[in-house]
């Protein structure tokens, strides 16, 4: 550069090279600067770390971006410019994706068909089954045959009267299709029900009986200890219209001895004791009616 002496109207040139060198000393020293910005960096990259680290970041995965960088502008005649120091740093950090959530997925279960059952034609077990039975009506203790299936093992016939039961016999033959067995009828006519009970106490559908001629009952014998040959008269029911037979028969066993009747009635009869029993010894005394219903036994003792 040159000055202007207004004087001698002359132009005075200065010298350049000691006003460069006076301009370069008013600068700081490079190694002043360079210093500076490395402390500055070290801080600035301290304080970055700390962040990453209170982030939960990768640091490996941001990136710095420099958004101003301050310049010195010195003279175009220097050659040494000095670096540009950072004054911010602004973080990006790589946004993180969300972690996929699996899903079980539950298979919904295909409904069967039901299968479908044949029917078999295989029986179901059942209970006896009375088909008839013989006679249909009759007196007491007479012999009723029972006619059907599956009576199975022995077991029992049952009388009913008016849905009460009634005393029955034992049977006398039983097969799986028939039964033998006396009436329980001890009433004269009076309908009665019947029905098979087998071993396993199945039991059988019921049928009816009609009583006709119900059990002979002997209330008294009089006069009381009358000889052999002497005169008798028993006082009952159900005897029958018909004349049937009296049976005398020691109660230490052996034979029965008919008697001789003189009068009978359904509810009397008038006889003669034998002259073949014992004088002064007990004997069962039998009412037999004409259609074979028999009393139960009455104690009579004989006398001299």
């Amino acid at each position: 550069m040159s000055t202007f002496n207004t004087e001698n109207n002359e132009v005075e040139p200065k010298n350049i090279f000691q006003e460069r060198k006076n301009f370069l000393r008013s600068l700081p020293d490079k190694k002043v600067l360079l210093f500076s910005a490395s402390v500055l960096l070290v801080i600035l990259a301290t304080f970055g770390s700390i962040i990453f680290l209170h982030q939960g970041t990768n640091p490996f995965k941001s990136a710095v971006k420099k958004t101003a960088t301050p310049t010195i502008t010195v003279p175009q005649e220097l050659s040494a410019t000095p670096s540009p120091i950072p004054t911010e740093i602004v973080i990006v950090t790589e946004k993180q994706k969300p972690t996929p959530t699996k899903k079980t997925l539950v298979p919904t279960p295909t409904p069967t068909k039901a299968p479908t059952l044949t029917p078999t034609n295989t029986p179901t077990p059942s209970g006896p089954q009375i088909d008839s039975i013989s006679p249909t009506s009759g007196y007491w203790q007479e012999t009723i045959t029972i006619k059907g299936s599956r009576f199975g093992s022995p077991g029992r016939v049952e009388w009913y009267v008016n849905n009460q039961a009634a005393p029955y016999a034992p049977h006398q033959s039983w097969s799986d299709t028939e039964i033998k067995v006396p009436s329980a009828g001890s009433g004269n006519n009076t309908s009665y029900q019947l029905k098979v009970v087998r071993s396993d106490n199945r039991e059988s559908n019921t049928v009816s009986f009609q009583s006709t001629q119900g059990q002979p009952v002997v209330d008294s014998l009089t006069p009381t200890n009358a000889a052999p040959g002497g005169s008798l008269t028993l006082t009952g029911s159900r005897f029958g219209s018909s004349t049937g037979t009296v049976n005398f028969l020691p109660t230490s066993g052996g034979s029965k001895t008919s008697s001789t009747i003189s009068s009978w009635s359904d509810t009397q009869i008038a006889l003669t004791i034998p002259d073949s029993l014992t004088p002064n010894t007990e004997y069962f005394v039998e009412v037999v009616a004409s259609v074979g219903a028999a009393s139960s036994y009455k104690v009579y003792k004989t006398g001299n």
